[in-house]
């Protein structure tokens, strides 16, 4: 429990300032310009196996993992790594999520899972990130939290035990592929006993007990209205996850990819207060029909913008292009006071960085 004591210890104003100054990565191999690399959280022997295939195909791996003997087989074989709790918001500022090209969960521990996918979702918000499911009800869930996938060992064992018996009893290999698609695309639903919903409800609500839940109507001019839960992209757009909705005489619990939002609809919306005010902000914007409308995009040390002080004015008038800045896990969306651009934020732009450089220049802004 220490380590979660701490995280929540840092958190608290000057004390936390305090302590930080003291609070150090325990061991770092990694280069300071890594960058497409994939991230793996966990060297056991899922992710021994993973980063032995990853490396096979020539990609590049950075492995998080807090086992001394872990790090010692990953010292002899000479794999870039951190050692230190993955969810620990010092380590994940120092693997550079903005900068990798995916994040792949394999730790033991579904809380840290869950902790850790929040985290990274929120330092990185276009991250596709695969994670590991330990029990079957934390594949909804984990679904719900924002994972790019999901995969649950036994149901995946079960899926290749099933295709051989299908071809062992002589059925055509195209349709086996099928079945097994459409099973993986359905989130192991059909093969998933009905009577662990109320498990998942319930797992899901403590995992975002902390965060504020709004209801949401869906006017009928908005254009939402037709779209899928997967092309409006809400979850990593603006961080909210919708976790029911309500139609007419019935509920919707855990709305899949496929669900399509309708006129009238009224959706339970869970995520923090910048996070939600950013969905209704969003969800009245014709940009959001198509996936490229608006986009996270990281900063780094060589854009033009960094140093850049954006006013309240500039940033609520929005001329700049610059809808929200998400900056270590933070989400601003309004700000107080002139904020200055720094290398590793995250920008949400309606328009391509750069567009919004050449604004900059063409409309200076004060640099600080």
């Amino acid at each position: 429990m220490a380590p979660r004591f701490a995280d929540q210890i840092v958190t608290l104003p000057r004390i936390g300032d305090y302590l930080k100054k003291f609070r150090d990565v325990k061991a770092i191999a990694l280069p300071e310009t890594l960058q497409n690399h994939v991230v793996v959280a966990g060297y056991g022997r899922v992710g021994q196996v993973l980063v032995n295939m990853l490396r096979n195909q020539g990609q590049t791996v950075l492995v998080i993992e807090n086992s001394e003997a872990a790090i010692q087989r990953l010292r002899q074989q000479k794999i870039s790594y951190i050692f230190g709790d993955a969810d620990s918001d010092l380590v994940l500022e120092k693997v550079h999520l903005e900068r990798a090209l995916a994040l792949a969960i394999t730790l033991p521990d579904p809380a840290s899972t869950r902790m850790l996918l929040q985290r990274a979702l929120s330092l990185a918000p276009g991250l596709k990130i695969v994670v590991r499911a330990h029990e079957n009800m934390e594949v909804e869930v984990l679904n719900q939290l924002g994972a790019w996938e999901v995969v649950q060992p036994e149901f995946e064992a079960a899926l290749e035990i099933g295709a051989n018996v299908l071809g062992i009893l002589g059925k055509d290999t195209d349709i086996i592929q099928s079945v097994i698609r459409s099973i993986r695309a359905g989130r192991y639903r059909s093969v998933i006993p009905e009577k662990i919903t109320n498990l998942e409800l319930r797992a899901l609500q403590e995992a975002t007990e902390n965060l504020s839940t709004h209801w949401i109507g869906i006017h009928p001019d908005s254009p939402l209205v037709g779209l899928t839960l997967a092309k409006a992209n809400i979850r990593h757009l603006t961080g909210v996850t919708i976790m029911e909705i309500e139609r007419e005489n019935q509920k919707l619990n855990y709305p899949t990819p496929n669900t399509q939002f309708q006129a009238n609809d009224r959706v339970l919306a869970v995520g923090s207060k910048d996070e939600i005010d950013l969905f209704k902000t969003l969800m009245d914007q014709e940009s959001w029909l198509t996936q490229e409308g608006i986009r996270w995009v990281p900063l780094d040390e060589t854009s033009p913008l960094i140093d850049l002080s954006l006013t309240p004015e500039e940033l609520a008038d929005n001329f700049t292009g610059i809808i929200a800045i998400r900056r270590q896990g933070n989400l601003y969306k309004w700000v107080n006071k002139s904020f200055k651009l720094k290398a590793g934020d995250v920008l949400l732009l309606k328009t391509s960085l750069e567009d919004v450089e050449k604004l900059m220049q063409e409309r200076p802004i004060s640099k600080v």
